[in-house]
């Protein structure tokens, strides 16, 4: 965005508007408005829940989605719905509200390939009914950039490993190299918050449990999950935050636990947090680590490929859902000897393979109910 901000921008003003008396300056609200018209260009980000709210609190005409492939479905579906704002020319003539996305290609699960190129709702995979306005100009690659690029750029991109390449110079929607859990079908794997949850955010299902990786700088992840009566694993909820201390977040689990009380909770084994947990009343015991880490995947990977592993993705309003670790699941691969999976982005991976060890490994143990 502030490449976007400080340059883009500015160099399309300075050509195309060079009397400054069209337009004021913002820079602290990243602002453009025109007084002649009263009209605004705002740039802003949804990295955090307090910027998506307040642009969720804004009336549109045009919204531009930089690199759309790193905005989760469920915000540019509701910037969408404030795509209504009504604006008339001096002539009489009024404008189309409309949506501009630009992107370089990701994976085929991606719900841009399934929108913008299948036109298929990427969560229910059915056809959505204004597939014909998602128009395309232009391709995926390199090349339908040229003029904006160095000489050498092409060359660049032929050095660089083989996912890239094929995204950036064929436009191919091709997944990670050696992805971990390629059974994973966003239109087979997610599902919508009403599916499985009541108004309040109750779990219709048999039982819930919890998950938990703990870090810092790394983020914190929670997991929150329940079985249905068909015995599919359902991951609905999540706390996904870095740089809050334990007690704070066990503030917030025992919130949720009012409305899911779960039988059991499994974490890593950090001593520390997990008597931090404990001493704020929530129990917890050690998850179960396989070894080799290979066991533990191959669990999850039967649980996806059976079709008894499911995942909530948030609803309008993000009350309730895992987007951080939808986000993970994509983009988790193994390392150049294939060994074990790259240590990057993983945490959320952590909890879900301690979710289904525990579920797998002791079924018919015996359980405690916790807080």
């Amino acid at each position: 965005m502030q490449s976007l901000w400080n340059g883009t921008f500015f160099d399309y003003l300075s050509r195309h508007w060079p009397d400054q008396r069209y337009w004021n300056l913002k820079r602290d609200e990243l602002t453009i408005h025109f007084p002649w018209n009263n009209s605004r260009i705002l740039f802003d980000g949804c990295d955090d829940e307090a910027r998506v709210r307040k642009l969720y609190g804004n009336e549109y005409v045009t919204i531009w989605f930089n690199e759309c492939s790193e905005f989760p479905w469920e915000v540019v579906e509701q910037l969408n719905s404030r795509l209504v704002q009504r604006v008339v020319d001096d002539s009489g003539n009024e404008c189309i509200c409309k949506a501009v996305f630009d992107t370089n290609p990701k994976g085929p699960n991606h719900w841009v390939y399934k929108v913008g190129v299948l036109g298929v709702h990427p969560v229910t995979g059915e056809l959505i009914r204004n597939r014909g306005k998602w128009a395309r100009y232009g391709g995926w690659t390199i090349t339908d950039n040229a003029g904006n690029l160095a000489a050498d750029a092409l060359e660049v991109y032929e050095d660089q490993d083989e996912v890239t390449k094929r995204r950036m110079l064929y436009g191919e929607w091709c997944s990670e190299e050696g992805s971990v859990y390629s059974e994973y079908d966003l239109s087979v794997h997610c599902v919508s918050t009403s599916t499985y949850l009541d108004g309040g955010g109750r779990f219709r299902g048999v039982k819930c449990y919890r998950a938990v990786d703990f870090g810092y700088r790394d983020p914190f992840v929670c997991l929150f999950a329940g079985v249905d009566e068909d015995g599919v694993l359902v991951v609905f909820d999540e706390i996904y935050r870095r740089e809050r201390i334990v007690s704070e977040h066990a503030a917030e689990i025992k919130e949720r636990a009012k409305v899911n009380p779960v039988w059991w909770t499994v974490a890593d084994h950090d001593a520390e947090d997990a008597a931090t947990l404990r001493h704020e009343g929530i129990m917890t015991r050690p998850a179960w680590k396989d070894r080799p880490m290979r066991d533990g995947i191959a669990r999850v990977k039967r649980r996806l490929k059976e079709g008894r592993l499911k995942f909530v993705v948030p609803d309008k309003n993000k009350k309730w859902g895992c987007p951080g670790l939808l986000a993970e699941i994509e983009s988790y691969v193994w390392d150049k000897e294939g060994d074990k999976p790259v240590g990057r982005d993983d945490h959320a991976m952590d909890a879900l393979r301690y979710l289904v060890a525990e579920l797998d490994r002791r079924v018919g143990s015996r359980i405690v109910v916790g807080m």
